[in-house]
């Protein structure tokens, strides 16, 4: 007969499949209620779970997330996309503004840039630059150039706060509402002095004291997966 961990473990990679293969991009959130044969699986890991806490702590602390959907720490691409999926209100982590206030509060960006009404781009083209992160509401307009490994393109950001300028002036928005950051690993400088640095750590660790809030176990997960990743 199987041991309790035997078969722990062999459903652990079955449900991991399953809920892989349900993704319709990399952080989109299951529905449960929906399917019963994940009902299944979910009751067997809340019994289990039960268990593991007593004995070993949350199981959920062995998964790494990284490895499962292979997310290399130097894909600037998926890195950027966790970034917006975080910012966007309208994202499915179901949580609306609540990463975008906490970040801008967190760093003291000012009360101009909260809002509740907002839209997030990504790859945001205009005359002069195409833009990593666009945040735009009728007003503010926040850019966020993200980098990993890759240097800063020639006269870069330059040419982003050109861009940011004139689609302020476009839009009616006062200069004084546009928010430019400059996101990397270490937090090093733009050569654009209008930019904030920050790394993505200090980005993470906001993410995380705002998940750590809910009772939302699969955020929870995702962020200190991306945590280590992003150290």
């Amino acid at each position: 007969m199987k041991s309790f961990q035997q078969e722990y473990s062999k459903l652990l990679q079955e449900y991991l499949l399953i809920v892989k293969s349900s993704y319709t991009n990399l952080l989109i959130k299951y529905n449960l209620q929906e399917n019963n044969h994940l009902k299944q699986y979910k009751n067997f890991f809340d019994k289990y779970d039960d268990y593991c806490k007593k004995e070993i702590g949350s199981p959920l602390k062995y998964i790494d997330l990284p490895s499962i959907f292979r997310i290399k720490r130097s894909d600037e691409n998926i890195c950027s996309n966790i970034i917006a999926w975080f910012l966007d209100c309208h994202s499915t982590h179901n949580k609306g503004n609540i990463f975008y206030k906490s970040f801008i509060d967190k760093f003291k960006f000012g009360e101009n840039f909260v809002s509740n009404n907002y839209s997030v781009y990504r790859e945001y083209s205009r005359e002069n630059s195409i833009v990593d992160i666009a945040i735009i509401s009728s007003n503010f307009i926040c850019f966020i150039e993200n980098k990993v490994n890759s240097p800063e393109g020639v006269n870069q950001t330059d040419r982003e706060y050109k861009d940011a300028v004139e689609l302020a002036n476009l839009l009616k928005i006062t200069e004084k509402n546009v928010l430019l950051i400059f996101m990397s690993p270490d937090g090093k400088r733009a050569k654009n002095n209008k930019f904030i640095n920050l790394s993505h750590y200090r980005f993470f660790s906001i993410i995380r004291d705002v998940v750590n809030t809910t009772n939302d176990e699969l955020l929870k997960l995702i962020v200190n997966s991306l945590l280590k990743l992003y150290k």
